[in-house]
């Protein structure tokens, strides 16, 4: 008994472990078998099987058996399907989907696919945060629409609310007739009225006319001009806007001039109605005490030397209007701190602002295209230039050296707001650098030259002292004269090979050039030792303190070294025959030179103030010294020298020194 139990139950054990396997989660059949109560089993395949010892107490029903199945599922396909959307996408985030398995089913991790959605500017708020305009008197609020995730619209909009009622100031709006309240929003006019100077000046603030004044018919007949002071002897003066019935819109020449009436210079102040278009030649010439004149909008044209040595006059409004600021203008108007050109002026006159000692400040609309003749002459204070175009436009006004060349301080120039400074960098819309254009700019370290520039005008970065060094890029042809002159901390030059001509006064006062190279593709001129030269190497065209002038050099050009005042010393080799006009003329450091006995002409000028010159080694004898022929003051100023000949000395009158 005990031994058919132990093969019942190892049978037993057998078929389990047969029957029993481990299926992925891609198989989800169950193998179900039938017993046939014959001793076999029949499989799902259809196979029959032998069951002897598998069955046990006569299995007549059919047992059912089957594999046991263990399911893993691996979450790691993203599949972008509606089954497995959790979020669907907005305009702020994308859609968002479950990780699956490859069965089917999802588990808790997710992934984005997808763009965002565009935004839907659907939503009407109105709260400030989208308030494109108030209400006023005339219109709603307008608000701009916004999306669902709070973003406004830029462009989109609705209206919202009431409109307002009217907003009338308790002050008076008036012209030089009436007055009247308007309405802040909509401008609508009420309380309309006349000015009525019955009890002195108007409700509305308006000024009574001063009596007395003289008043003419102008030609047209049908209007006035104010031509003197008459009677009257205030010295607040209020120009009347009507005389006779008829507009006054003149203010005649001389009319208050210091030469028709010297009791002129007591005015104060004057006002002028806005009937005036036009005030006259010397107009208020000579108004001495003058401090105060409000010129109107309507006023087009003001006379030449209208407001000249009104020197109380300390601040003037000029009217958008006018577009010629005439000759002498505001001449010796030397209490003027700030004076702003308006708009659409083109021309600035001859003298219009000389002698203006105060004025610190001027700012230049790019409406204008020229300056005359010592238009700022004298303005010694002026520190602060604004013009309101770009650098091409004001590098192309004419007569800037009439601005640019005046104040004994450095000038701060601001282009379009932005001060030119530090390492300044010509922009590539600049294709001529103008006359003066960067005059006194102290405050400039570096330039930046681009290839659009094709030419640098005379004077053009005079007295820039802060300067350090310069290169002059190839496309450069033309540099004026004294392009550099007064660059008192210039210390390296390098010159292109586009520069055709070079003008000897170019680097004039740069006392700390020691540096001047040319660039080797240049066809007219050569650098050596620091000197300019023409190609050829025989004229010396250009030299610095640190200069020393090669063999083969013959002729020392005009100006050649003039002004070099960091010079101490130089030799002039053999060979050279010619010492042109000026060519060491204020070399105030100069103490010694050496001149071969090949030199037959010395210039005009040649040596003047080279007032520390002690010494002139000459190569020749002292009678070829006394053939060479010397121009007028080519001696001038200079220190008291001795001239040493290989035959003796000489002194200043050309004595022999025993």
């Amino acid at each position: 008994m005990k031994k058919k139990l132990l093969v019942f139950l190892l049978a037993a054990v057998a078929a389990t472990a047969g029957a029993l396997s481990i299926a992925g989660c891609s198989n989800n059949q169950s193998n179900v078998g039938t017993n046939t109560g014959d001793g076999t089993t029949t499989n799902p395949d259809g196979n029959m099987g032998d069951n002897t010892g598998g069955n046990t107490g006569g299995n007549t029903g059919g047992n059912t058996g089957g594999d046991i199945q263990h399911t893993v599922h691996t979450y790691d396909r993203k599949v972008a399907e509606s089954k497995y959307l959790k979020s669907k996408a907005t305009c702020t985030a994308k859609a968002v989907y479950y990780f699956s398995c490859e069965c089917g089913e999802y588990g808790t991790e997710t992934f984005e696919y997808g763009e965002t959605l565009p935004h839907s500017y659907t939503q009407q708020k109105a709260e400030t945060s989208y308030l494109n305009t108030p209400a006023d008197c005339t219109h709603k609020a307008v608000y701009y629409l916004s999306c669902e995730c709070g973003l406004a619209s830029k462009t989109a909009i609705f209206e919202y609310g009431e409109v307002k009622e009217h907003s009338y100031p308790q002050d008076w709006s008036k012209n030089s007739t009436q007055h009247w309240h308007e309405c802040e929003f909509c401008h609508e006019k009420k309380d309309i009225a006349s000015h009525d100077f019955t009890s002195g000046d108007c409700e509305c603030g308006e000024k009574k006319p001063t009596a007395g004044l003289a008043y003419t018919l102008n030609s047209d007949k049908r209007s006035y001009s104010c031509t003197g002071i008459g009677t009257a002897t205030a010295t607040n003066i209020v120009i009347a806007s009507k005389w006779g019935g008829k507009p006054v819109t003149g203010i005649g020449n001389s009319a208050f001039s210091f030469y028709s009436n010297s009791d002129c210079s007591n005015i104060k102040s004057i006002i002028i109605p806005d009937s005036v278009t036009s005030i006259g030649y010397w107009a208020f010439w000579g108004c001495s005490s003058l401090e105060s004149i409000t010129v109107p909008d309507s006023v087009t044209i003001i006379g030449g030397v209208a407001f000249q040595g009104c020197s109380s006059l300390t601040s003037i409004n000029i009217p958008d209007s006018v577009t010629i600021i005439d000759g002498a203008t505001f001449e010796g108007c030397n209490s003027l701190t700030n004076i702003k050109i308006p708009d659409g002026v083109t021309i600035i006159g001859e003298r219009a602002f000389s002698g203006c000692s105060g004025l610190t400040s001027i700012t230049i609309p790019d409406s204008v295209t020229s300056i005359g003749s010592s238009a700022f002459s004298s303005c010694d204070s002026l520190t602060n230039i604004y013009y309101s175009g770009d650098l091409a436009g004001w590098c192309k006004i004419s007569g800037l050296g009439d601005l640019m060349s005046y104040g004994t301080s450095a000038h701060n120039l601001f282009i379009d707001n932005v001060e030119i400074t530090g390492d300044f960098i010509i922009p590539d819309s600049v294709t001529s650098i103008g006359d003066y254009a960067f005059g006194l700019c102290s405050n400039i370290t570096s330039i930046s030259i681009p290839s659009s520039v094709t030419s640098i005008g005379e004077y053009a970065f005079f007295c820039c002292r802060g300067l350090t060094s310069i290169s002059i890029p190839n496309n450069v042809t033309s540099i004026g004269g004294s392009a550099f002159y007064n660059c008192s901390g210039l210390t390296s030059v390098t010159i292109g090979n586009g520069v055709a001509n070079i003008n000897n006064s170019m680097f004039g006062l740069c006392s700390k050039l020691t540096s001047i190279t040319v660039s080797e593709g240049n066809s007219n001129y050569k650098s050596v030792n620091n000197c300019i030269l023409t190609k050829d190497g025989k004229t010396l065209v250009l030299g610095c303190k640190s200069s020393f002038i090669p063999d083969g050099v013959n002729y020392i050009s005009d100006y050649a070294f003039r002004t070099c005042s960091g010079l101490t010393n130089i030799t002039i080799p053999d060979g050279v025959t010619y010492i042109g006009k000026c060519a060491f003329d204020s070399c105030s450091s100069l103490t010694s030179i050496t001149i071969p006995k090949s030199v037959t002409y010395i210039g005009d000028e040649a040596f003047e103030n080279c007032n520390s010159l002690t010494s002139i080694t000459f190569k020749g004898t002292m009678a070829q010294w006394k053939a060479i022929t010397k121009l007028s003051y080519w001696n001038r100023y200079t220190g008291n020298y001795t001239v040493t000949c290989t035959n003796g000395k000489l002194n200043k009158m050309e004595n022999i020194i025993t």
